[in-house]
């Protein structure tokens, strides 16, 4: 007859069970050790989602992740989709990006409107080269955290999509064409979906990426994205409504993204007469390269006040008296971040 005990300390790391029966009159004993290890780390797992903040979330992204959005207060999803020639706020654009993809994808968009977000972020490991028009393809993944329960809306966005279990967590798979990619050649994005307990939604764009996060929140976390020590999180105000860093790799963007350029750090402040962003860069040019960027004439935005702060730190202050010009200062600063929109 079979039994389960407890192996002695310091025999394995952790709650470690072994079975122990007879068969035949021989003595068998199977190791349940990796299997009960793991699921006892999803129950953890699922414990601690109880109870999350935006900085344990932080702990589930790639460690290679280059930007980092979010949007760490109450929020309501918009209703109605905002139409790309519709002015907006740069808190607005931040808390959008903070939820990933989820607007390109219309039917899971709509399904989610009107809820309430605790809080979210989205991380890019990678900002890739596109043809044609609108956003700019990329490699990342989102965690939103909303107020109430989101089974029943998410229910009517997935019924009858594409299913696979990844460790007890349903996964779901969306397709669509990229807005804005060329007729001759459409380039298709996918978004893997799935929803932890009552009220966490995660994303990503690719299936390996939303595996990782499930086993980062697992508990398997060797590393952090973006790292405490980098210096871009002295510029960083958390407490803020939104809030972004970009630490480049010098992988894409040659505009804003230069050998000696080290990152960007943002606060979203409330509408008024000028925004603020810190550009990090040991370049002894870096004042005129940012300049030459933050400079849209022909758009009506007015020039730039660029001014080094200290060794490496270059504060930019952008005039913007109008929701026009909001509105363009929220277009650069995605750019500036990676997420170049083709127009």
């Amino acid at each position: 007859m079979g039994c389960i005990k407890k192996v002695p300390p310091g025999t394995e790391s952790g709650s470690t069970y072994c079975l122990s029966f007879r068969l035949a009159d021989r003595p068998l004993t199977i190791l349940l050790a990796c299997t009960l290890t793991f699921c006892c780390s999803h129950l953890i797992a699922q414990q601690r989602d109880r109870t999350l903040d935006w900085r344990s979330v932080l702990n589930w992204l790639p460690i290679d992740t280059q930007t980092l959005i979010i949007a760490p207060q109450p929020f309501v999803i918009p209703k109605n989709a905002e139409d790309a020639d519709n002015e907006t706020s740069p808190v607005d654009a931040l808390r959008r990006f903070a939820l990933g993809r989820l607007d390109e994808f219309p039917k899971l968009g709509e399904a989610l409107a009107g809820h309430t977000v605790k809080f979210g972020l989205s991380g890019v490991r990678e900002f890739r080269g596109f043809s044609g028009l609108g956003l700019v393809p990329y490699n990342g993944c989102a965690v939103i955290v909303f107020s109430e329960p989101i089974a029943a809306s998410l229910q009517s966005a997935i019924s009858g999509l594409p299913q696979e279990d990844w460790s007890g967590v349903t996964i779901i798979k969306l397709s669509a064409v990229r807005s804005g990619s060329l007729r001759a050649s459409p380039e298709q994005v996918n978004l893997f979906v799935a929803q932890l307990g009552r009220d966490v939604l995660i994303t990503a764009t690719d299936r390996d990426l939303l595996h990782s996060l499930l086993d980062r929140r697992a508990g398997f976390q060797p590393g952090r994205a973006i790292p405490r020590d980098l210096p871009e999180w002295r510029k960083v105000d958390v407490t803020a409504a939104a809030w972004a860093i970009r630490h480049f790799k010098h992988s894409y963007d040659s505009k804003t993204d230069h050998p000696q350029a080290v990152g960007i750090a943002y606060n979203a402040q409330p509408a008024g007469p000028a925004q603020k962003v810190y550009y990090l860069s040991h370049n002894q040019q870096v004042t005129e390269i940012i300049r030459e960027y933050w400079q849209w004439p022909d758009e009506g935005l007015a020039p730039p006040k660029v001014l080094r702060k200290s060794q490496g730190v270059v504060e930019i202050t952008v005039p913007t008296p109008s929701a026009h010009a909001a509105t363009l200062f929220a277009l650069l600063l995605l750019g500036s971040l990676g997420y170049m929109i083709a127009l």
